[in-house]
């Protein structure tokens, strides 16, 4: 799990989310898949409303942290579902997780 706070740096720009944590290629999958879809549909979107608005739609519990199961469903539910595995997903989430697993 990570925090929105987490994922909405990652949507706003890949590039600084790479050079900001440890860089992996589900690190860079993560953010890669959240920003295309941006740019296809909500070019005029400021990135970091688009980030508020995709972490508000994935909290699902509404507790404040994604688990991989919430990032899964916001996949499949932007037609993304094949773009990571589970597997993939987890390293994303561990890699940007903090000490505390959030």
């Amino acid at each position: 799990m990570f925090s929105r706070i987490a994922l909405a740096q990652g949507l706003r720009a890949a590039n600084s989310t790479i050079r900001r944590y440890q860089s992996t290629e589900a690190v860079t999958t993560l953010a890669s898949v959240f920003e295309d879809y941006r740019e296809k549909n909500y070019a005029q979107t400021l990135p970091s409303r688009f980030a508020k608005e995709v972490v508000g739609a994935a909290d699902a519990d509404g507790d404040g942290v994604l688990t991989k199961d919430e990032i899964a469903t916001v996949f499949q539910n932007i037609g993304a579902s094949e773009a990571m595995s589970s597997e993939e997903i987890n390293e994303a989430i561990s890699t940007l997780a903090g000490a505390d697993g959030e």
